[in-house]
């Protein structure tokens, strides 16, 4: 068992706004200058509720269990286990979690190398290769 620390992305802050803003930019150039306000509107909203619910999200841990299982805060009383999806994927950029618990326990995360230190993620790469094929959700899709 492995217990990994993920803090909250830096680069996804500067990719979230370099999106919203060429989003932004791009309803400048609209025929109507309606959809002009409209879509710059929307755009600072979507920006706005990012940054809220970033702001809201602490380090959180997680156990890679030598089984495939992964166990969300362990140790702690909002601890949960879960097991990987499919849908999970692995690259040099990034890994995408998507894990399958009870109704209220599914989701998907993205981790970003500058999340984690240079050893966590190497660990979380070969965790995803190695031990989730274990789990019945294979590296389908993963790719390195």
């Amino acid at each position: 068992m492995s217990v990994i620390e993920i803090r909250p992305s830096r680069l996804l802050v500067i990719l979230v706004v370099a999106v919203h803003a060429v989003a932004a930019f791009s309803f400048r150039f609209a025929a109507m200058p309606a959809w002009a306000w409209t879509g710059g509107g929307i755009c600072v909203l979507s920006l706005g509720c990012f940054m809220f619910s970033r702001s809201r999200r602490a380090t959180r841990s997680v156990a890679l269990m030598d089984d495939g299982q992964l166990v969300f805060e362990p140790g702690r009383p909002e601890e949960f286990a879960t097991k990987l999806r499919a849908g999970s994927v692995f690259s040099r950029a990034a890994v995408w979690l998507a894990w399958q618990g009870d109704a209220r326990r599914q989701g998907a995360l993205m981790v970003l190398p500058d999340q984690l230190t240079a050893a966590d993620w190497r660990t979380l790469q070969v965790w995803v290769r190695l031990r989730a094929a274990l789990s019945g959700a294979g590296p389908e899709g993963g790719f390195s």
